[in-house]
């Protein structure tokens, strides 16, 4: 129910503690990988780009056939959220049309 309280507060600290360290190790690791392929393939050169042609598919209605991201800042952050198992899990055609 909204708003339910455990008299057990001491157990729960720790489960969510727990999970909350689990969520965090795994979004570390995924920052990790991303930033040391980031480097090897220059993608900050590309950013702007993409992000602007992302928003000119959406504009003229062509974002559901292009296959970059519409925003790569919100594909970037789904995935890292679907990788570390806290995000609805979607196709990659529905994360690369998500939009911040």
């Amino acid at each position: 129910y909204p708003g339910e309280q455990r008299n057990d507060n001491d157990h729960n600290d720790t489960v969510d503690e727990s999970s909350e360290k689990i969520v965090n190790k795994n979004l570390q690791d995924f920052r990790d990988r991303w930033v040391s392929l980031s480097k090897e393939k220059q993608y900050e050169r590309a950013h702007s780009s993409l992000g602007l042609l992302g928003a000119f598919m959406y504009a003229i209605g062509y974002h559901d056939r292009n296959p970059g991201p519409t925003s790569p800042s919100a594909w970037f952050v789904t995935m890292a959220l679907q990788d570390a198992k806290v995000a609805q899990s979607m196709s990659e055609r529905h994360a690369k049309e998500a939009k911040v």
